[in-house]
């Protein structure tokens, strides 16, 4: 419309009158010239791109029929010529221009071929200067030769040169052979066509298609080269969390059976959406709904203190609902100790509702530490006892934690304990935080130098194992041979007893 105005204003300036009847006319005038403008311009675009195609076409045809000149020795005139009077006699020029190929090889790569042909066919394949002459020709000079041989003569000559029977029935058609192949050359002559300039202009052309390609795959190379790294790191990434794939599907399989428990009252607001009208009720679903997705299970988290116990209050969390780290990480305090005074003597901050808030990783690794040598102080040395009152049966599956705890450490779940061995106390430290929170967070150092062990060190865990071994003897009078058996029957004790205490030290 801007440009139907300034026209308007100039024709005004030139002195015209124009009243609504002529502006009206003016308009539709002018659109109706510019949508004729448009058309012409989406016309001429298309026309340009089809002619863009139909020239890669032509020259890739074209570079086919120069490639087969330099490869048979025939011009490219002929070539095209041989093609055409194939096609008109029910051939096809790619027959006819295989068995040019396989004429032109059969002189090449035979020593003796250009005397077979002359001897057998009665063929010249050389001019009058000795040079070679164009392979069509003498392809046309064989077609006239097997033209005058009985059928079997024919086909069994024209097998041992290379030449199909589709382009050998064309060709025995010689008369008509010939006269297509004259009235496919005069054609050209006619047009001004020089087939040879053509090709070898359609070969320049492609040719530099190719050098434009191929170095345009270079700098795409190189692009590809420098973004790759970026990309290996992101696999790598993506690799690691594919390491909790398992887990995930775990856990949304317990949130389902655990959801299938709740009160209807809750089941009306999805986990993280709107209100129960139960303050605590609300943290627990918006602050423990990501955790249970990283734990893996179901279990409510375990809270723990000095004493051991645990209360049946509901479990809050003030964390935010869209964090994706495990509650005692969040918490910095990875065995989810309960807050207490002994947490408080620990430097504990604060309670996120029941357990304790530490203000680093290594004050909470810290009371860990502490925690475990009271128990220790207290006979409380082997994993099932030490998990029995970090994490009650109430809350806990004993069983299966003592067990984990037991196997991290390669020992056995009643195996005592050596925990004045800060290495070994550890050790234990990390097997309770990668069962309180789905996996391993911290850097095998922060255990040890919570645990006063010595960081880096690749020493030797020792455990103290005390059992009592009673043996029974019955009925003997050999006092040598009953000490022999209560020997031997000891050496398997201990055996057993120290395959189950083998420490496994990372």
């Amino acid at each position: 419309m801007s440009n139907t105005v300034t026209l308007q204003d100039f024709m005004v300036r030139l002195g015209f009158k124009i009243d609504d009847s002529t502006q009206r006319r003016f308009v539709d005038a002018v659109k109706q010239a510019e949508m004729q403008v448009l058309a012409l311009s989406a016309t001429v675009a298309a026309m340009a791109t089809g002619a863009v195609l139909a020239v890669n076409k032509f020259a890739s045809s074209l570079e086919g029929i120069y490639f087969a000149s330099k490869q048979t020795g025939a011009s490219a005139k002929n070539i095209k010529a041989l093609g055409y009077a194939a096609e008109q006699l029910g051939g096809s020029a790619q027959g006819s221009l295989n068995s040019l190929r396989a004429l032109a090889a059969f002189m090449r790569n035979n020593p003796g071929g250009e005397n077979w042909i002359a001897n057998q066919l009665g063929v010249s394949t050389r001019d009058e200067k000795g040079n070679l002459r164009d392979t069509a020709d003498i392809l046309n000079d064989v077609a006239a030769a097997l033209a005058k041989m009985p059928a079997p003569d024919a086909k069994a000559r024209a097998d041992f040169l290379g030449i199909d029977e589709d382009t050998l029935l064309v060709m025995r058609q010689y008369v008509d052979f010939i006269k297509y192949q004259r009235e496919a050359l005069e054609a050209m002559k006619a047009a001004g066509a020089d087939t040879d300039k053509a090709a070898k202009a359609a070969h320049d052309y492609e040719e530099g298609l190719r050098r434009v390609n191929f170095r345009l795959e270079q700098i795409g190379t190189t692009l590809q080269q420098k973004a790759l790294p970026y990309f290996i790191k992101l696999t790598d990434q993506l690799g690691e969390l594919l390491k909790y794939a398992d887990q995930v599907e775990k856990a949304f399989l317990g949130i389902q059976n655990l959801w299938d428990k709740f009160p209807g009252e809750i089941k009306k607001t999805p986990p993280g959406k709107g209100s129960t009208g139960n303050q605590a009720v609300d943290d627990w679903i918006r602050g423990t709904w990501m955790e249970y997705l990283l734990h893996g299970s179901i279990s409510k988290p375990t809270g723990h203190s000095v004493s051991g116990k645990v209360t049946n209050e509901t479990v809050a969390s003030s964390a935010s609902a869209s964090s994706l780290q495990p509650r005692g990480i969040r918490n910095n305090n990875p065995g989810n100790i309960e807050y207490g005074d002994f947490a408080k003597r620990m430097g504990a901050t604060g309670s996120d509702g029941r357990f304790a808030i530490f203000p680093t990783a290594q004050a909470g690794l810290n009371a860990m530490s502490a925690l475990l040598q009271s128990y220790a102080n207290r006979g409380i040395d082997t994993a099932r006892s030490i998990v029995s009152r970090w994490a009650p049966k109430g809350e806990n599956d004993v069983g299966a934690y003592s067990r984990a705890v037991a196997n991290a450490l390669g020992v056995s779940p009643d195996a005592s304990l050596n925990l004045k061995d800060p290495t070994v106390r550890a050790n234990l430290m990390s097997a309770i935080s990668v069962h309180e929170n789905g996996r391993d967070f911290y850097a095998r150092d922060a255990y040890r130098y919570a645990a006063g062990a010595p960081v880096g060190s690749g020493s030797a865990s020792t455990y103290q194992q005390t059992n009592q071994t009673t043996i029974q003897v019955v009925g003997s009078g050999d006092p040598v041979a009953t000490a022999n058996a209560v020997a031997g029957a000891q050496v398997q004790v201990s055996a057993s007893q120290t395959r189950n205490m083998k420490a496994k030290i990372q």
